[in-house]
C-alpha cells in the first residue's frame, strides 16, 4: 500500500484525513464480527483504527490504553503517524506494553483479536512483538526486553515476566522467544522469522514454551526490516475459545490465523488449534487457571539489534466484555436471599414473599452490557456506590416492564439503603437487611448507581403475619336476652384487625373456622363470607363485614388447631400460582428448606362467642288428623273423650332462607317457642282449644321441629253433653319468646267467617272432624229359662237436645270378658249363664247384642259393660255351661259412659236387669214366641 503523509492544501484541509481512510487496517465501519465467527454464538466487536494524532482517548470504550514500559528510555507507546500504534522505536533495549482498556471475562468466552502487524527500518531486525493475555487483576507491566518480547522474564537482567501473563504469542523477528536462553524456560532453540507461544508465569518463575512455528523466509517473514515504510502489514487473527472451561474440566483453546491478501477475508490457519492445557501437559508443565478477567496487550522489544514495531487496524470481538474497570453495567437485577448466586439465577432469579416486620436481604446483582449474566469486573478497580430502594408497586402498569419505566419510576419509595461495590464482590453483593414495618402487594427493587437504573425482574409482596384480633356487633354470648338477630335475616358487623399498616387486601371466613355452640350444635354459614377491602391505617388496619348467620345459638370464629377462620389467600398473588415464591396452602410464619414463607396469613387465636341467633319464621311443614271412627259408607266422627286414631304435626324452625334450624333443639338452648290448640266448630266464633287434650313431644324441639305423631289426642267431654260438632277444626298456634311467627295463619277461633292475614292467630291442623258426645245404653232383659236371653246394645250421641241412636258407629268394640256380673247381694259364686257379643262384639250401625245361655232354672242378675280404664268384678263367658267365674277386663271407653244407676255425672257405666222364668206360660203350650 502506499502511504503519503502530512501534506495540506491551502485552508488547512489535510490529506491525512484521506489517507486515514487508506491506512491499511480495518475501519470502523467494519467494526462487527469477522467472517468466520461461529453461528449462532452471539458477540459484539470493539475497534480501534488509530487514526488520530495522540493516543488517547481511543475508540475503545472511549476510554484510555495504558502504556507501560520495563526499559530506561522513558518512552512508552504513542501515535507517531495516524492509523498506526508504536509500540517501539529503532532504538535498542526496549520493552514496552500497550494494553487494551477493556476487560474480558476468561471462563465462557470466545474471544477474536485482529491486527495488522509492522516491523520495519531495523537495525539487523529485532526483536518482535507479542500479544499477551494476562489476569486483569494485576497491571500489566512487561517482562524481558530482546527475546523475552515482553512476555517472558530475563534472569540474566533480573527482569520479570510479564504481569500476571497467562498467555504470551510473540512474531519473533530475530529468533530467540523458542530459545531456552537468558532465563526463558523450554523451547526448540533459536528459530527467526517464527511464531511462538508461551504459557502462564509469575515473576521470573514459567512462562513456558508451548508451541511454535520454524523459521519463515522471504514474503512470509515477520518483518520487513530493510523498509522504511510501516511493512509487512500482513492481518492475524489469534483466537482463544474457552466456552467450555470450568473449574473442573480446564480447556482453552488457541488458534492463530493469517492473511497477507490485505482484505481480512482470506484467512489461512497459521497455527492449526489446539488446547494449552493439553498442551501444556504433554510438555511436562503446568499452566494456570483462567482469571476472572482478562486483559489484551501489546508488547515489543529490542536488544542490540533493533525495529520499529507497529500494530493497525484493531479488531477485539468476543462473546463478553466491557469497559475498563467494569464500565457500565447493563443493568442491574435484585434477587432473593435464598438463592445460590451464578450468572442464570441474577437473570431469572425471584424474591420471595416477605413478613411485615420481619429483617430480610436481598442479593444484588450488576449485569453485563448484553444482559447475559453477572458483570463480574462491576468495580473492579475503583468502588462503586449503589442505592437499593424498596418501591410500592402496587398501583398502574409495574415500573419493570422496561428499561425507561424503570428509569422514570416515581413511585412511593418504601425503603432504601446504599450498596458499596468493590472488585472483591465480584459483580454482585448481599445487602443489609430490610425492615418493612408496613404491609404491601407488589414492591420492585429498584438498583442505580451514577449511571445505570435497573429494576427487578421479579416483583414481591410483603404480607401481614396474621389477623390479631375480631369483634362483632353480635356480642350476646348468652342463650337469653339481647341482642338477638334472626338467623339468616338480621345482618350484624364482623370487625377483623390486622396488626400492620398499609394492608388493603380482602379478608374471607373460613367454613371450617366457625364452631357452633352452644357445645353439640352444629356451624352455621355466614350469608357473606368476603370482608370489604381493608382500611390501612399507620400501624394498624382494619376491615369490616356485614352479614347474616344461618343457624341457631351462637357462634366463634376459630384462630387455633390449625384452623384460621379468617383469612387472606390473596395478598400474595404476585407470589403464586407459577411464580411459586412462596408455599401454596401455607400459612407458615417460618421460612421453610428453600426459604420461602407461606402464602396466605390468618387469625391466630379463637374469637370471642358471638349471638344471639333465633329463628327467623316458624312453618307447618305438615299435620295429619284422623277421626278415632272410619267406617266405610258412614260419616266419620270421634267421641269426646276418645282418642283420636291419629295427630301428626311437623312445625319448623326456620332461617330467612327457609332452612331448617338444626341447633333449635330443646336440649342446647333455653327459651323456645311454645304450642297451643285451638278448636272452633263450623267457624263460630268459639275457641274449643281448652277442651283438647294434646301431649307434648318428649323432646319438644328436636334438630329444629316440632314432631308430633300420637294416637293420644283426644277433644274432652265436658260435664254436660254439648254438641255434637260436625265440623270441628283443629288449629295450632305459637308463641316465640324472641318475636318470630308462624307464618301463613289461616284461622282465628274467636271470630266468625274468613279472617284477614292482620286477624287470622292460627293455622289450620288437618281436616274438620265431627266430635260427639256419646253413651251406650242398654236395655233390660226377661225369658224363659229354657231359652237364650237377648240383650241389645245402643251407641247414642247426644245432638243438641237429647241422645239419637250413632247410626254412623260401625267401630265400637267390646269383649264378653267387659261385662261384670252380679246379684242383688254381689257377685255370683258360681256362674249359671254365660255372655256372649254377636258380630264378635263389633257395633254395626250403632247397635250391638249380648245373649246370655239359658240356666235352666229361674235367675236374676245384673250385667254392666266395664268402660273403665281399670278392671274390676267378675265375669261369667260362655254360650255352653257350663262356664267358669273370671275376673272381668276393662274396655277403656269412658267415652260411651253416662248418667246411669243414678249418677249425676256422665261417668257411670250402663247397666242392665236380666231375668229368666219370669212371664211364662203354660207348661202344656207347645210354643210361646216372645218380641222384646
Amino acid at each position: 500500500m502506499v502511504r503519503q503523509r502530512g501534506w495540506c492544501w491551502e485552508g488547512g484541509w489535510c490529506a491525512v484525513l484521506v489517507l486515514a481512510l487508506l491506512y491499511s487496517g480495518l475501519a470502523q465501519a467494519a467494526c462487527s464480527l469477522p467472517a468466520n465467527w461461529p453461528s449462532g454464538v452471539t458477540g459484539s466487536c470493539q475497534c480501534d483504527d488509530f487514526g488520530r494524532s495522540s493516543l488517547n482517548p481511543s475508540t475503545i470504550y472511549s476510554s484510555n490504553w495504558t502504556a507501560t514500559t520495563s526499559d530506561s528510555t522513558g518512552i512508552v507507546p504513542r501515535i507517531v503517524n495516524q492509523g498506526y500504534l508504536r509500540l517501539t522505536d529503532n532504538t535498542v533495549n526496549n520493552a514496552k506494553a500497550a494494553t487494551v482498556p477493556g476487560v474480558f471475562p476468561a471462563a465462557g468466552n470466545y474471544i477474536s483479536i485482529e491486527f495488522r502487524h509492522y516491523a520495519y527500518n531495523g537495525n539487523g531486525g529485532a526483536d518482535g512483538v507479542a500479544m499477551i493475555l494476562s489476569d486483569y487483576a494485576v497491571p500489566a507491566v512487561p517482562g524481558g526486553y530482546g527475546g523475552s518480547l515482553g512476555y517472558a522474564p530475563r534472569t540474566d537482567t533480573g527482569l520479570p515476566g510479564f504481569a500476571g501473563g497467562w498467555l504470551g504469542i510473540g512474531f519473533d523477528e530475530y529468533g530467540n522467544f523458542q530459545n531456552p536462553t537468558e532465563g526463558r524456560v523450554g523451547g526448540v532453540g533459536y528459530y527467526p522469522q517464527s511464531i511462538g507461544i508461551r504459557g502462564s508465569g509469575a515473576g521470573s518463575s514459567g512462562y513456558p514454551w508451548l508451541y511454535g512455528s520454524y523459521s519463515l523466509s522471504g514474503s512470509n517473514s515477520i518483518d520487513n526490516r530493510g523498509s522504511t515504510s510501516p511493512s509487512r502489514g500482513y492481518a492475524y487473527q489469534i483466537i482463544v475459545d474457552a466456552r467450555s472451561y470450568t473449574s473442573a474440566n480446564q480447556v482453552a483453546y488457541v488458534a492463530i490465523n493469517r492473511d497477507v491478501s490485505g482484505s481480512e477475508t482470506s484467512y489461512s490457519a497459521f497455527f492449526p488449534s489446539f488446547d494449552v492445557y493439553s498442551r501444556a501437559r504433554a510438555m511436562g508443565v503446568s499452566q494456570a487457571s483462567v482469571p476472572d478477567n482478562w486483559q489484551i496487550s501489546f508488547t515489543a522489544s529490542t536488544g542490540a539489534y533493533t525495529n520499529i514495531h507497529e500494530i493497525g487496524g484493531l479488531r477485539i470481538c468476543a462473546m463478553s466484555m466491557m469497559a475498563p474497570g467494569g464500565g457500565t453495567p447493563g443493568g442491574f437485577n435484585a434477587i432473593d436471599s435464598s438463592y445460590t448466586l451464578g450468572d442464570v439465577t441474577a437473570l431469572q432469579g425471584h424474591v420471595f414473599t416477605k413478613l411485615a416486620g420481619i429483617p430480610f436481604s436481598l442479593k444484588v446483582a450488576a449485569l453485563n452490557s448484553t444482559s447475559s449474566g453477572i458483570a463480574t469486573t462491576y468495580a473492579l478497580t475503583s468502588t462503586k456506590n449503589v442505592t437499593v430502594s424498596l418501591i410500592d408497586d402496587s398501583s398502574g402498569t409495574s415500573c419493570n416492564v422496561s428499561a425507561s419505566a424503570c428509569t422514570a419510576c416515581n413511585k412511593p419509595v418504601i425503603a432504601s439503603q446504599n450498596l458499596s461495590f468493590k472488585s472483591t464482590d465480584k459483580g454482585s453483593k448481599l445487602t443489609s437487611n430490610f425492615t418493612v414495618a408496613k404491609a404491601y402487594s407488589r414492591v420492585l427493587v429498584r438498583i442505580n448507581d451514577s449511571s445505570t437504573t435497573g429494576c427487578s425482574t421479579d416483583v414481591f409482596a410483603i404480607r401481614p403475619t396474621a389477623v390479631s384480633a375480631v369483634s362483632s356487633s353480635a356480642t350476646n354470648a348468652g342463650l337469653t336476652g339481647s341482642p338477638v338477630f334472626k338467623a339468616g335475616t338480621d345482618a350484624f358487623t364482623l370487625s377483623a384487625s390486622v396488626p400492620v399498616g398499609g394492608y388493603t387486601g380482602t379478608l374471607k371466613v373460613a367454613a371450617k373456622g366457625i364452631q357452633g355452640l352452644p357445645g353439640g350444635a352444629v356451624a352455621g354459614s355466614l350469608g357473606s363470607s368476603s370482608f370489604a377491602p381493608a382500611v390501612a391505617g399507620t400501624s394498624t388496619s382494619s376491615a369490616s363485614l356485614s352479614t347474616t348467620y344461618s343457624e341457631a345459638g351462637n357462634f366463634r370464629i376459630l384462630g387455633s388447631g390449625g384452623i384460621y377462620g379468617i383469612y387472606d389467600d390473596s395478598w400474595t398473588a404476585v407470589d403464586q400460582g407459577a411464580n411459586n415464591d412462596c408455599v401454596a396452602g401455607s400459612y407458615s410464619n417460618t421460612l421453610d428448606a428453600s426459604g420461602k414463607y407461606g402464602c396466605l396469613f390468618g387469625l391466630t387465636s379463637d374469637s370471642a362467642t358471638f349471638g344471639r341467633f333465633s329463628p327467623s319464621r316458624f312453618v307447618l311443614a305438615s299435620s295429619s288428623v284422623q277421626p278415632a271412627c272410619s267406617a266405610s259408607g258412614k260419616t266419620a266422627f270421634t267421641y269426646m273423650g276418645q282418642p283420636l286414631a291419629r295427630l301428626a304435626l311437623t312445625l319448623q324452625a326456620q332461617n330467612g332462607a327457609g332452612a331448617v334450624l338444626a341447633n333449635y333443639d330443646s336440649t342446647l338452648l333455653g327459651s323456645l317457642a311454645s304450642i297451643s290448640w285451638t278448636a272452633e266448630n263450623a267457624d263460630n266464633g268459639q275457641n274449643l282449644g281448652s277442651r283438647l287434650s294434646i301431649p307434648s313431644p318428649a323432646r319438644v324441639w328436636n334438630a329444629g321441629q316440632y314432631l308430633l305423631d300420637t294416637a293420644a289426642a283426644s277433644f274432652l267431654r265436658a260435664t254436660s253433653p254439648d254438641g255434637s260438632y260436625e265440623a270441628l277444626q283443629l288449629g295450632v298456634q305459637l308463641s316465640d319468646p324472641d318475636g318470630a311467627a308462624l307464618t301463613s295463619l289461616d284461622i282465628n277461633p274467636l271470630t266468625r267467617g274468613a279472617c284477614t292475614p292482620n286477624t287470622c292467630t292460627a293455622r289450620a291442623v288437618g281436616s274438620p272432624l265431627a266430635l260427639r258426645f256419646g253413651r251406650l245404653r242398654l236395655q233390660n232383659a226377661f225369658g224363659w229359662e229354657q231359652a237364650p236371653l237377648r240383650i241389645p246394645l245402643q251407641a247414642e250421641y247426644w245432638k243438641g237436645s237429647d241422645f239419637v241412636p250413632n247410626a254412623d258407629d260401625s267401630c265400637t268394640t267390646l269383649s264378653p270378658s267387659n261385662f261384670v256380673f252380679t246379684t242383688a247381694t254381689g257377685a255370683p259364686t258360681n256362674c249359671a249363664t254365660g255372655l256372649s257379643l254377636s258380630n264378635n262384639g263389633q257395633f254395626t250401625n250403632g247397635s250391638a247384642q249380648a245373649t246370655l245361655a239359658a240356666p235352666g232354672s229361674p235367675l236374676s242378675l245384673w250385667i254392666s259393660p266395664d268402660l273403665d280404664s281399670t278392671a274390676g268384678g267378675k265375669t261369667c263367658v260362655g254360650t255352653r255351661l257350663p262356664v267358669s267365674l273370671s275376673n272381668a277386663t276393662a274396655a277403656s271407653k269412658t267415652w260411651l259412659q253416662g248418667r246411669w244407676q243414678g249418677s249425676t255425672t256422665y261417668t257411670s257405666n250402663p247397666r242392665s236387669k236380666a231375668v229368666f222364668g219370669l212371664h211364662r206360660g203354660a207348661d202344656k203350650v207347645i210354643q210361646v214366641r216372645e218380641v222384646y
